[in-house]
C-alpha cells in the first residue's frame, strides 16, 4: 500500500515538473524535441499552419534579406504564445493587428535549431522577461554565462609618432600597423580612402536554388515579391522616361504655352547644370594624447589636433534602371557574423543581438558560415567591379 502511494507521488511530481518546463526552445535542440515540448498542453504554443502565414510572419522579420543567403537544408517555423499561461489557438492569432503574447521564428538546419527570435505583442518586454529568456538560453551547470561583446567599430585609424618632437600621423592598416608611403598597387589600396562599409548584391546559394521544392520554399515566394515590387518600379521608370521623350519632341509652342515670353526668342536657354559636389575642405579634426611621453616620466601631457581629409569611396552599390533585382546588404563591421551581435555565451557556442520588444539567438558557427558565404559573394562581386573599372576608364 504504501508503494502504491509513493509512486503516485512520484508520478505527481514528474508531472509537476514537466508542466514547470519553460515553452522555450534551445540553440542546438532538434525539432521534434523543441515541437514536442513547445507545442504540448504545457508549453501551450500554436504553430502557424500555412504559407500564407509564413510568408506574412518573414516579411515581418528584422533580418528577412539574410534568407537569401541561407544555405539548402533551412526549415522555418513560425509559433505564438499567449503572454499567460493558457493554450494558444487560431483565435488568438486571427487579429494581427491585436496580438498578445510572443511570436517566435525558429529556424532548423538539417533538423536542429540553428536560429530564434522573440517578439513580444502588446505590452513592451520587460527586462525581467529579457534575463528569463537569456537564462534559459544558457546552460544550467552554472559555467557559461553570458559576457557582453567588447566589439567597437572603428571607421579609421590613426598612430601618432613623434620625430624630433614633431608630431606625424599615419593611416594604420586593417593589422593594425602604419600603413607606409608608396606607390605599389597594395599601398595604393591601403591608403586610398575607401568607405569601411561594404555591401553585396544579395545572391541566392546555387544548390537551394537546384533543390526540387525550391518553387514551394519561403525563400523563392520572398524573391518573387521583391521581383514584384521590380517590375513595378521598372513599369513607373519607363513612363517618367516616356512623359520625358514626350516633352522634349513637343512642338516648341505647346510646351511654351499661348503666353508669349516676355525674354528674347534669340537668347539661349541654359541646359541642366549638373553642379560638382566635391568640397576639398570637408574633413575630420582628430584629437590625440600623447601617453607614450608621460609614461616615460614626463610631468606634462601634450594633446594634438590635427585634420584630415574625410573624402570616401565606395559603400553606395550601383543603381540600374532593369527589370532584374539587385538587393543589397552592408557586410556588419563586426568581424565573423552575418546578423551582428551584442552578447555572446562565455563559451562562444550561442550569440544575442536586442532589439526593441525582440531578442534574437544566433548559433555561433552558423553565424560564422553566413558571414563566410557573404565574404566569398563580397570577393566575387569585387572581381566583376574591377572588370567593370577596366571598361570604364580605358580610353582616357
Amino acid at each position: 500500500m504504501k508503494v502504491v502511494r509513493l509512486s503516485k507521488l512520484i508520478f505527481i511530481i514528474l508531472i509537476a515538473a514537466c508542466a514547470a518546463i519553460p515553452a522555450f526552445s534551445r540553440i542546438g535542440e532538434s525539432k521534434m524535441g523543441f515541437e514536442g515540448r513547445l507545442l504540448s498542453k504545457s508549453g501551450g504554443a500554436y504553430k502557424y499552419p500555412s504559407r500564407e502565414d509564413n510568408l506574412r510572419e518573414a516579411q515581418e522579420l528584422p533580418y528577412k534579406i539574410l534568407f537569401f543567403l541561407m544555405p539548402r537544408g533551412m526549415e522555418h517555423c513560425f509559433y505564438f504564445k499567449r503572454a499567460d499561461d493558457k493554450l494558444a489557438t487560431d483565435g488568438d492569432v486571427i487579429m494581427q493587428h491585436e496580438l498578445y503574447g510572443w511570436e517566435l521564428h525558429t529556424a532548423f538546419l538539417n533538423g536542429k535549431s540553428v536560429l530564434e527570435f522573440y517578439r513580444r505583442h502588446g505590452d513592451p518586454m520587460t527586462v525581467e522577461e529579457l534575463k528569463m529568456l537569456m537564462e534559459l538560453m544558457a546552460p544550467g551547470d552554472g559555467k557559461t554565462n553570458w559576457v557582453r561583446s567588447n566589439f567597437v567599430p572603428i571607421v579609421r585609424r590613426w598612430d601618432l609618432q613623434f620625430d624630433n618632437g614633431n608630431a606625424r600621423s599615419f593611416i594604420l592598416g586593417s593589422d593594425g600597423k602604419p600603413v607606409p608611403d608608396g606607390a605599389n598597387k597594395e599601398n595604393l589600396k591601403n591608403i586610398l580612402p575607401e568607405n569601411p562599409v561594404r555591401f553585396i548584391y544579395v545572391d541566392v546559394p546555387e544548390d537551394v536554388q537546384r533543390a526540387v521544392k525550391y518553387n514551394l520554399s519561403l525563400t523563392y515566394q520572398l524573391m518573387d515579391i521583391e521581383q514584384q515590387k521590380r517590375y513595378e518600379a521598372y513599369r513607373d521608370y519607363l513612363a517618367r522616361q516616356s512623359a520625358y521623350n514626350a516633352a522634349k519632341s513637343a512642338p516648341k509652342s505647346s510646351r511654351s504655352g499661348s503666353k508669349k515670353s516676355s525674354k528674347s526668342s534669340s537668347q539661349p536657354v541654359p541646359q541642366k547644370v549638373n553642379v560638382f559636389n566635391g568640397n576639398t575642405y570637408k574633413g575630420m579634426e582628430s584629437l590625440v594624447c600623447d601617453i607614450e611621453s608621460s609614461l616615460k616620466g614626463g610631468n606634462n601631457l601634450s594633446l594634438y589636433k590635427y585634420f584630415i581629409d574625410d573624402v570616401q569611396f565606395g559603400g553606395s552599390p550601383i543603381v540600374r534602371n532593369d527589370k532584374q533585382v539587385m538587393l543589397t546588404m552592408k557586410i556588419p563591421l563586426q568581424p565573423d557574423t552575418a546578423f551582428g551581435y551584442s552578447y555572446e555565451l562565455s563559451d562562444a557556442s550561442v550569440r544575442a543581438k536586442l532589439y526593441k520588444n525582440g531578442i534574437l539567438f544566433i548559433d555561433a558557427k552558423f553565424d560564422k558560415f553566413m558571414r563566410d558565404f557573404m565574404e566569398k559573394l563580397y570577393g566575387q562581386q569585387e572581381g566583376v567591379r574591377k572588370e567593370e573599372a577596366k571598361s570604364s576608364v580605358s580610353r582616357f
